[in-house]
């Protein structure tokens, strides 16, 4: 689950004076492709070399990580090119060890695209379709789940209901769990609804799709991950459910206390990755340039398959999120777990790529997206 929760009042103020200062605005906006339909304009943006981008990234990341309300690693790319990549504050504070880009963080939410690729990646390798019934590839499949789909799960569309949200799930959390322990904890509940009928957000979906890999490719979860994504994609410091190398140390909040330990098999292949910034943006570019999936199935990931959030601003595609922000198109996803988060933002439109790790379970990444996302696409 992406915990959301309002910045400080005095990072907020920070980000007003930083993006007061920032220039005036260009006559021309970036060229579009097309978007969603009702997308607004785009917000002006400022003509600003790398240089001043990097100077104002690191006046506003420094500011609040002295305040103490950030540390981790920022990177940003922009027209395929990285111009932005630091640590603010330390990946181990007791040792002092800094964040770099190889720097092993885990990564929550975010693994749900990696799952959703993987399935597609499946399709295209004709080993299964997004339209076949989920019980073709899973044993014991339960009467209820007969109607549910692969695309389905995909989207968040099947009615499944969250085991995150049961009070078991705090027990994996702290002594692990093999997948089929994670089932039954929904197995035997009714679905939320009819599936295809709304967009409820749930983990269980997600686990399953991680058994159907399992079925169609042969293989387990990790060694299909690692063997048709990771490999090919040269991410050589991401794996699924134990890191290659130390990660960082996740902190409740800026003092020296480690969070409890967090057994991410808890949440398998809805959030049991590891990954480190290098690798991310390795990832976002072939993702999104044509290394991993072909035009068919990049489509699919990409389509707005249900509209959902206040006023149903956000769009979801198979594992990942539309939006607009200020104007800009863009498809991202943020998460984490305790004592760490994450969020990883592609504006097509703009050229721009920004990607924020953090080891503080106190700062919401969602909301400190919105203030790095406008110094990177230079909106005043």
């Amino acid at each position: 689950m992406i915990r959301l929760r309002r910045l400080p009042l005095t990072l907020l103020a920070l980000l007003a004076i930083t993006l007061s200062a920032c220039g005036q605005a260009a006559p021309a906006t970036p060229t579009l492709v097309p978007t969603p339909a009702g997308t607004p304009e785009p917000t002006p943006a400022v003509v600003r070399n790398d240089a001043e981008l990097v100077a104002k990234l690191d006046e506003f990341l420094g500011k609040i990580s002295d305040d103490g309300l950030f540390k981790g690693i920022v990177s940003v790319r922009r027209n395929g090119a990285l111009v932005y990549q630091q640590g603010h504050g330390f990946a181990d504070r007791e040792r002092e060890a800094p964040f770099t880009p190889d720097t092993i963080f885990p990564i929550g939410e975010m693994t749900l695209q990696f799952t959703a690729a993987a399935t597609l990646l499946l399709e295209q390798q004709g080993k299964l379709k997004v339209e076949d019934s989920v019980c073709q590839y899973l044993a014991d499949c339960p009467d209820a789940w007969a109607p549910v789909t692969i695309h389905h799960l995909l989207s968040h569309t099947s009615g499944i209901p969250d085991y995150t949200n049961t009070s078991q799930y705090r027990d994996l959390t702290e002594n692990g769990a093999t997948p089929d322990q994670i089932v039954a904890l929904f197995r035997d509940k009714p679905l939320d609804h009819e599936p295809g009928a709304a967009r409820t957000y749930s983990h269980s979906g997600f686990v399953l799709l991680g058994l159907v890999i399992e079925r169609a490719s042969g293989q387990s979860y990790g060694d299909f991950m690692s063997q048709a994504v990771f490999e090919p994609l040269g991410m050589s410091r991401s794996s699924y459910g134990t890191p290659v190398d130390t990660p960082a140390i996740g902190y409740y909040s800026n003092g020296p206390r480690p969070t409890d330990p967090f057994d991410v098999s808890a949440l398998y292949s809805s959030g049991g990755l590891f990954s480190t910034s290098a690798d991310m943006l390795r990832w976002n570019e072939a993702l999104h340039g044509g290394g991993l999936l072909d035009q068919e199935r990049y489509q699919k990931m990409m389509t707005n398959h249900m509209s959902f959030g206040d006023n149903d601003v956000f769009g979801s595609g198979y594992g990942i999120v539309l939006s607009t922000f200020e104007g800009y198109y863009n498809i991202g996803q943020c998460g984490g777990i305790l004592g760490f988060g994450g969020c990883l933002v592609y504006y097509p439109n703009a050229g721009i790529t920004t990607l924020i790790l953090t080891n503080q379970d106190d700062v919401d990444t969602f909301t400190l997206g919105e203030p790095v996302d406008k110094l990177s696409l230079g909106i005043s």
